[in-house]
């Protein structure tokens, strides 16, 4: 099997002394003969980050460090830009805001000579929580916020953003990532990386899991409360929402309205009982739908989606 070339790509926003960390944790991973490069690329307002790679590069010349910056606040737009510079070869995707396994690159490398075709790859998921949520409100945050483990039996989960990989002509033959999606995108819709990964499935390419791929997410305080969780729900409901189809958008408006009040109507009475975990998983809910309406108000007005 040929030796797979693979490149890392880090994208950053306002976080330098995340960043920091993480390229700090990267240098203590174990570097296979195919790695070309790691790329951080900052979106946005200058903030650090150039520093921040300048002086990393200088002590760990090992890791063949690039600094880019675009000044348009938004991850998918970030990420193609880095993108159109890279040969074909692997992209591993990591962020700012994590820690490694000083085995990960190596797994990815020996995925990718394995599977060099038809395939992108994603890798486990723990998290380094500052304070840990209550137990009855943990399942309830997204997985960023409480990790990711494999289902031993099946292949083909969707890869959180900061830990997967895919070959740089499949990324560009589906259309690269979509600007709607993610950070700074205009519908605030989340989930840039599930919604390529998508695409990546119905072009006809496999996800492979990659068990000794691991990552620590870095959870701040004030993503382990309940308040960030409806808003992520909200989120999220935006994301759901660009994928209906254009023939059921106004049942589907309907449908959210109805679940959204039915939520709604289980808060004041969960409020009076004073039960936390039944009230916030209806405010979740509400969260949801009121994001799933705006989306789909949002489609139905022509703003961003025809």
């Amino acid at each position: 099997m040929s030796q797979a070339s693979l490149t890392i790509l880090i994208p950053t926003y306002g976080r330098s002394t995340l960043l920091g960390r993480t390229l700090e944790s990267l240098s203590n991973c174990d570097i296979p003969e195919g790695y070309v490069e790691t790329v951080v690329i900052e979106n946005g307002p200058k903030s650090g980050a150039e520093a921040v790679v300048r002086d990393t590069a200088i002590k760990y010349p090992h890791l063949k460090i690039r600094y880019m910056h675009v000044e348009r606040a938004n991850k998918s737009h970030a990420l193609n830009e880095a993108l159109a510079t890279m040969r074909d070869e692997l992209i591993i995707f990591f962020d700012d805001d994590v820690r490694f396994d000083p085995g990960v690159i190596i797994a990815y490398n020996a995925a990718a000579k394995n599977n060099p075709r038809n395939c992108f790859f994603g890798g486990p998921v723990s998290v380094d929580q500052e304070a840990p949520p209550p137990s009855w409100l943990s399942p309830m945050l997204p997985r960023s916020a409480r990790g990711m483990e494999f289902d031993s039996e099946q292949q083909g989960n969707d890869y959180l953003g900061f830990n997967w990989a895919a070959y740089v002509h499949d990324l560009k033959e589906v259309g690269l990532f979509d600007s709607n999606f993610g950070p700074g995108s205009p519908t605030k819709a989340t989930g840039q990386e599930a919604e390529m990964q998508r695409r990546l499935i119905s072009r006809g390419l496999t996800p492979i899991d990659v068990h000794d791929a691991r990552v620590w997410h870095y959870v701040p305080t004030s993503r382990s409360t309940p308040q960030w969780g409806a808003q992520r729900r909200f989120q999220r409901g935006i994301s759901d929402s660009i994928k209906v189809d254009k023939g059921e958008l106004l049942r589907r408006a309907r449908l959210a309205a109805s679940s959204g009040i039915k939520s709604l109507i289980v808060m004041v009475l969960t409020r009076k009982t004073k039960d936390p975990e039944r009230y916030w998983r209806a405010r979740f809910g509400l969260a949801y739908n009121l994001g799933l309406l705006k989306g789909l108000t949002t489609r139905i007005n022509k703003r961003h989606y025809s």
